[in-house]
């Protein structure tokens, strides 16, 4: 394990460099290249979008008047197309983030850790994240491009996020689920238990219940137009807080399938707003933790804002799937890095996001108001301390900003508790 008394004392590029040179040591399918090696390609990518630059261009142009490093357009486009090279970036980018992961639970961090029926379970949002095309796309037949996508999961104990498959590069229209399908059962299935988290486009009364006899369980919202047949009704505790806002829980069997399923009727205390959930998980799992779990998958469409809309990440630097997921691994690897910070500081300087913690305050203040004078009520887990808050424009600027200085964290310490206080 890396020493954190040793990240204090590096910047914040030193701790980059020194968190990808440890990724790769966990690849064979790096090679040395003269013009440009694994290790610049890589760190060219996250510094890209931790330097926010509008084009590749624009990036070139900058190593060659400010930094003095030329690069030519075409050795840095082309090496996006390389397989061998996404290979090697695959593996270097699992290491990393493993490293961060193992590191943010060294500190404690779990988002999850209040609920402890879970606790043998890993818990993952799922969803389909769409940029602008690259200029080059292809067309389909019939001469339409469409929005890059790539098939990402977040974390939900950690926030860290992780790609798993290139969904469409912009020249054809794909649908999500067989993209996740494959991608599950190609994964390296871990000792713990899984729960995956999707909307309605993931449904696949097939595929579901084979999937629970690998510890995959599946929460994903019902179609308004789902065909139920009710087989049985559960029990469950209407007066325990987990089970607020729960009015059904039972077993029924979907149109054009074997299976029964179990269903979850939920009406949200807040705003009366009603859903349907189907899941694959046992009765062991309280049915209103199934609720709440999906609410929470609202948290991965959060950092998907964060990579548009912060890391300026709105558009596929270069055309084709190899291209596009090279792209996308080296976002995941730049956005893990910053939650990584984020909480390093706050466990070493008891440094928060305050504005955002004080936001989420006074919006709740706001929300309770609203919903007493309609005779309603809050349910009890938007007031849990213990929250994946999101990125903050301010804290992103500090490693925008700070990212090439020669100041090591520990001098940096003074300027995110600053930025993190107070609006400018």
């Amino acid at each position: 394990m890396i020493n954190i008394e040793t990240i204090k004392e590096l910047s914040l590029s030193q701790i980059l460099e020194l968190f990808v040179d440890h990724g790769f040591n966990y690849t064979r399918n790096s090679q040395e290249c003269k013009v440009l090696s694994d290790r610049e390609f890589v760190i060219n990518g996250i510094t890209r979008i931790i330097e926010q630059f509008s084009s590749g261009r624009a990036f070139l142009q900058h190593k060659a008047d400010v930094d003095g490093d030329k690069l030519a357009r075409s050795t840095f486009f082309d090496s996006f197309h390389s397989s061998r090279r996404l290979k090697m970036t695959q593996d270097v980018s699992c290491a990393f983030n493993d490293l961060i992961e193992a590191l943010l639970k060294s500190y404690g961090v779990d988002y999850l850790s209040d609920f402890s029926e879970i606790d043998e379970y890993d818990v993952f949002a799922g969803d389909g994240h769409y940029i602008d095309h690259a200029s080059h796309a292809g067309k389909d037949k019939k001469g339409k491009t469409y929005a890059a996508g790539t098939l990402y999961t977040q974390n939900l104990r950690t926030g860290l996020l992780s790609v798993l498959d290139v969904i469409t590069d912009g020249h054809r229209k794909n649908h999500e689920m067989p993209i996740f399908r494959a991608a599950v059962e190609t994964c390296t299935k871990s000792s713990r238990k899984t729960i995956w988290i999707l909307d309605r486009a993931f449904v696949d009364k097939s595929w579901w219940p084979q999937q629970k006899s690998k510890d995959n369980f599946m929460i994903v919202r019902l179609k308004k137009s789902a065909s139920l047949s009710v087989c049985g009704e559960y029990q469950y505790d209407s007066t325990e807080d987990v089970n607020t806002g729960v009015t059904r829980d039972y077993s029924a069997g979907m149109a054009g399938n074997g299976w029964a399923m179990r269903i979850v009727d939920y009406t949200d205390p807040e705003t009366g707003s009603s859903y349907q959930f189907v899941t694959t998980l046992p009765l062991s799992i309280p049915p209103g933790l199934i609720a709440w779990l999906y609410l929470l998958r609202w948290k991965i469409e959060k950092s998907f804002d964060v990579l548009k809309n912060l890391l300026k990440e709105k558009k596929a630097w270069a055309a084709g799937k190899v291209a596009l997921e090279n792209q996308s691994l080296m976002i995941t690897m730049t956005y893990n890095f910053q939650r990584f910070i984020k909480e390093l500081i706050n466990e070493e300087e008891d440094i928060q996001d305050t504005k955002v913690i004080d936001k989420y305050e006074k919006n709740l203040e706001k929300r309770d108001e609203k919903a007493r004078k309609r005779g309603r009520t809050l349910h009890p887990f938007v007031r849990l301390k213990n929250r994946m808050h999101r990125l903050s424009s301010q804290f992103v600027r500090v490693i925008h900003f700070s990212f090439w200085q020669a100041k090591r964290l520990s001098e940096l310490i003074p300027i995110f508790r600053q930025r993190m206080k107070a609006y400018l």
